[in-house]
């Protein structure tokens, strides 16, 4: 979405889920946000294998689920200070499967968010 890196208030994440109700556990940090294509000017861009996109992290971006049997892999670089990374962690987003994860953070954070609002 064109511009959303522009937003003031960061969209709600929600986790992915997968399956109906169950959590994917390898895909701790795959998150999703509410885009409504009706009324933003939604772009779709075909990655193709070894290709690269290169954007703003903060760009609403995402693709749709991947219902092969193998893996979709991806190679992400993203410059933040260590004290955003930081911050993120405690908030319980991770980003790499080498971090740790608690959804119970995440969720607590996420209503904390709420309440704020």
């Amino acid at each position: 979405v064109p511009g959303s890196h522009r937003e003031l208030e960061l969209r709600e994440h929600k986790p992915v889920r997968l399956a109906g109700t169950r959590l994917d556990p390898d895909s701790s940090h795959a998150l999703c946000t509410q885009v409504d294509e009706k009324n933003e000017n939604v772009v779709y861009t075909e990655i193709l294998r070894g290709d690269i996109t290169v954007h703003n992290e903060r760009v609403v971006h995402g693709s749709g689920p991947n219902d092969s049997a193998g893996w979709r892999r991806a190679y992400v670089l993203a410059f933040r200070k260590a004290t955003t990374v930081a911050e993120e962690r405690r908030h319980g987003f991770t980003h790499s499967h080498n971090d740790s994860f608690s959804w119970d953070e995440f969720h607590t954070w996420s209503e904390r968010s709420k309440r704020q609002n």
